[in-house]
């Protein structure tokens, strides 16, 4: 069964911005804890209309959720700050995806970062290079008060750049140890980078479908079986994210040099319009508008894409010249930052996944699943209860 993409991360399946798809969804009805637990006595957090059945929340003066607490299940373990990735999901979308070593925990998690899309002074073609819906120091400050101390941080994909981010801004936060699980290339990285090496990491996959045969898929992306180039790549980059699923799908387009048949040009231009998201020229919808935005501000532009992948071409063309936020994290983190490599992703390559290293000093645990998943869950479970023992400075 050929298994269609959605938002996240690179434009890739929703399994990779939220963690898993295999893993059991979550309802969100479960009860809300009264305030005072094992993390000592403190502010009950407020409830409004923004505030969803079984989550606590961080009200702001206006009354507006800032922060979001899911309570564990049973008897908690600690309370962690996490950031699931997208960008463009819904936080609480991305919470049916906890893989079950979390459920033992209170998660703190904050709103999706919007982008205004109404402003007409913004550039039409995303609507506008985005603003937050608040600030990640004014949530993370909320939090703590509404909810109680945070033991530590844990971001997977975009998350970890979103963290990052947070981090820079707010002293508190960054002295935490940190958990990053697969994450997407550190800030700073260029968007030439970031696209070119995602494309390459897609070829090399799609080569060994076709057992090192390069003839079929030079034909396909060439555009003389059919589709047009930047087409073809970008919905391959898509169907790619969930190579377990579509391999014998891929193997079939790979293997042959024969036009691509009604079904595979579907496929592939499904899988296009889920990394552009396109909703009538020359505006796109709004959630891709918040994905682009968070990664133009994530990720410099530069001037090499003349050459480049189909992806880093189109990174570049909605970015156009904007400079990253340089971050301002500069402490010592020492063993402070832990972060975990899937040696066998299939979205951020292990070499920009170990990139941390170039902007702090970082401890890597490796493991090897196939696609932008986390680890088995006693490998998982093991790491996030060693994190309780890790202490900074």
């Amino acid at each position: 069964m050929l298994t269609l993409p959605s938002r996240s991360f690179l434009g890739l399946a929703k399994a990779a911005c939220c963690l898993t798809a295999v893993a059991v969804a979550i309802t969100l009805s479960v009860k809300v804890l009264a305030a005072g637990s094992e993390h000592g006595s403190k502010p009950a957090a407020r409830t409004s209309h923004e505030c969803p059945a079984g989550l606590r929340c961080a009200l702001d003066d206006s009354g507006r959720a800032v922060a979001f607490e899911l309570p564990a299940g049973a008897t908690s373990r600690g309370r962690v700050l996490v950031d699931l990735g997208g960008p463009g999901v819904d936080s609480l979308e991305a919470l049916s995806f906890l893989p079950k070593p979390l459920r033992d925990y209170d998660l703190v998690f904050f709103p999706e970062l919007l982008v205004d899309c109404v402003d007409k002074s913004r550039p039409p073609s995303w609507c506008g290079k985005g603003s937050r819906a608040v600030g990640r120091a004014a949530s993370f400050h909320a939090a703590r008060e509404a909810f109680g101390r945070v033991d530590f941080v844990l971001g997977f994909s975009f998350g970890a750049v979103r963290l990052w981010d947070a981090m820079s801004a707010v002293p508190e936060m960054a002295a935490l140890p940190t958990l990053f699980i697969s994450p997407a290339p550190p800030p700073g990285t260029s968007l030439t980078a970031v696209g070119g090496m995602r494309w390459q990491l897609v070829r090399e996959a799609l080569e060994n479908l076709a057992g090192g045969d390069t003839h079929s898929l030079k034909e396909l992306v060439s555009g003389r079986r059919g589709l047009p180039k930047i087409r073809t790549e970008l919905g391959l980059i898509s169907l790619v994210g969930r190579l377990d699923e579509n391999r014998e799908f891929l193997r079939g387009l790979v293997d042959s040099d024969a036009p691509v048949t009604p079904k595979q040009r579907l496929a592939i231009g499904q899988g296009d319009y889920a990394l552009r998201m396109v909703g009538g020229k020359p505006r796109i919808r709004a959630e891709r508008a918040n994905f682009f935005s968070q990664i133009c501000a994530a990720y410099p532009s530069d001037h090499e894409s003349a050459q480049g992948s189909s992806w880093a071409r189109l990174l570049l063309m909605k970015c156009g010249t904007q400079e990253a936020r340089p971050s301002q994290l500069d402490r010592v983190r020492g063993s402070c930052l832990v972060v975990m490599v899937n040696d066998r992703d299939t979205i951020v390559p292990p070499v920009q996944q170990r990139a941390w290293a170039q902007i702090s000093p970082v401890r890597f645990v490796h493991y090897a699943e196939p696609g932008h998943t986390p680890p088995q869950d006693a490998t998982l479970r093991k790491q996030v209860a060693g994190m309780f023992a890790t202490r900074c400075g």
